[in-house]
């Protein structure tokens, strides 16, 4: 399964990565360390009926993504 690493890049950037990656078709893991581009992503998914689960790893946030 495809990881997508967006941990350190400012928002908006995790979010446009996360949406660029989604447009693929394929199942993928984001993985995340800033609580709001866990919000904005959570967001997108939620308004895009987008199923997904989410662990949390010390600092990292792991958004695994079902397209």
């Amino acid at each position: 399964m495809y990881q997508l690493d967006v941990r350190g890049l400012d928002c908006p950037q995790p979010l446009l990565e996360f949406k660029t990656q989604y447009e693929t078709g394929q199942d993928f893991i984001a993985i995340v360390d800033s609580q709001v581009a866990k919000e904005n992503i959570l967001r997108f998914c939620k308004n895009n009926k987008i199923k997904y689960t989410i662990e949390e790893e010390g600092e990292d946030i792991i958004i695994k993504v079902e397209c």
